[in-house]
């Protein structure tokens, strides 16, 4: 290929808080013996070329390129002086061993063929490790932080709970860790921590009950009805606040108990109800308290009409996505400085999306797209205007209702053109 070409690359800090929102995988990898290993990072990059088409190009065939990867300061001393490379695989989710890099300075360099994610990494061999974390009440701790760190070479990872409390992952065996459970945005205090030790063989911690602080623990209890007040067997109870949100089913005579952790000791809070067989739901907004909160009945007696639809187009090939009640988690906020930011995920966390739009809280004022990412990439930019059009957007806990269709740029992705419509409850 002859002409201009654009690069789009991108660092990501191994060092960083947010490195599991932004890297691909799980750090999970294939070795050169094709062994599955888990890795200790110390620094990955996205490259990618692109013609005026906006057609991908690569290195040509026998030739390579040289990439250099900066080395915070605060690993350096536990950074090898020769480091295997590794390229992520979208296809599989895993990185692949090709190559090595040296350290020179505070850089590693090494050549490679092509170009996607490339990934400096210490392969390690790993265990799977579980557990199950509930308040000191006995209450499952869902949609919660979990961080396990290696105080040896400084590497972490996070995962979350499920509506159960139960969380599981990859750790590094025969390693001494670190077990930190956490407060959720925008706190971000240890409320728990313990040290783990692992062995060759998978680990299951058990049942881990949390002492909570008092002012930070908050429960639930209530019961569901149906439109006739007949108890709801086969429901959900969502229950938003601030950043944090929590689902957790209803039992055989629609009663349900659950437990979320907070910054403050009084917040708001957005219920929804749902009835999964005769789908219908109802939302309202109560104000909550540290301790005990008892919900009452609440009725599940509305259609259930909340979603975020999009497309993703990439050259000439479309892929449609969808996060809809009851199975997914739908929140919004909105504050006069920084707009409305709305966020969906599905249960299971593969589909997910969030955008940020600027202008004042009613369909009149003019708004526009701020940020946006979902599954498909990660860290994106806006490069030009992209208006969103709003139908509806009415009182709390009513509905916000709206379409937008633009260009984003992504590390993955440069050129993607994206149409998204929603319809999530404030």
């Amino acid at each position: 290929y002859n002409g201009t070409v654009t690069m789009y690359s991108k660092w990501l800090d191994p060092t960083s808080n947010t490195l599991n929102q932004m890297m691909p995988g799980d750090l999970r990898a294939i070795d050169a013996n094709n062994a599955e290993k888990i890795l200790q990072t110390f620094g990955m990059m996205g490259v990618e070329l692109f013609d005026n088409s906006g057609t991908a190009l690569q290195i040509a065939s026998g030739k390579t390129a040289k990439m250099s990867f900066p080395i915070p300061a605060s690993i350096s001393v536990n950074a090898p002086n020769s480091i295997p490379l590794w390229s992520f695989d979208p296809t599989t989710g895993m990185w692949k061993e090709e190559g090595s890099a040296t350290k020179q300075g505070s850089n590693y360099v090494g050549d490679v063929k092509h170009f996607s994610f490339w990934n400096c990494d210490v392969p390690n061999n790993y265990i799977q490790l579980d557990m199950t974390l509930t308040d000191n009440f006995g209450v499952p701790l869902a949609n919660n932080s979990v961080k396990i760190t290696n105080p040896a070479t400084g590497s972490f990872a996070y995962g979350y709970t499920n509506s159960a409390g139960f969380v599981s992952g990859y750790v590094p065996d025969n390693a001494i860790l670190t077990l930190e459970v956490l407060a959720p945005l925008p706190c971000t205090n240890v409320i728990h921590s313990q040290t783990v030790t692992t062995t060759s063989a998978n680990l299951s911690l058990g049942t881990i009950a949390i002492v909570v602080p008092a002012a930070n623990n908050y429960t639930f209890t209530g019961t569901v009805l149906d439109c006739s007040g007949n108890p709801v067997s086969n429901g959900f109870v969502s229950i938003a606040s601030n950043s944090s949100s929590i689902m957790v089913p209803t039992n055989s005579v629609g009663v349900f108990n659950a437990s979320m952790i907070l910054c403050a000791s009084t917040a708001t809070a957005s219920v929804t109800a749902y009835d999964l067989i005769a789908n219908v739901n109802d939302n309202v907004s109560v104000t909550i308290n540290s301790g005990a909160n008892n919900l009452g009945n609440l009725t599940a007696c509305l259609t259930m009409n909340a979603f975020i639809n999009w497309t993703s187009t990439v050259g000439a090939v479309t892929n449609s996505y969808s996060v809809s009640e009851p199975l997914s988690i739908l929140t919004s906020q909105y504050s006069p400085t920084s707009g409305t930011f709305i966020y969906g995920y599905n249960g299971g966390g593969a589909t997910t999306i969030g955008f940020n739009f600027d202008g004042l809280d009613n369909t009149t004022s003019s708004h526009n797209l701020v940020s946006y990412y979902d599954n498909i990439d990660s860290i994106t930019t806006i490069p030009s205007l992209i208006p969103v059009t709003l139908t509806n957007y009415q009182p709390a806990p009513g509905y916000i209702e709206g379409s937008f269709t633009g260009i984003v740029s992504g590390t993955l992705y440069p050129v993607r053109t994206i149409t998204c419509n929603f319809r999530v409850k404030r």
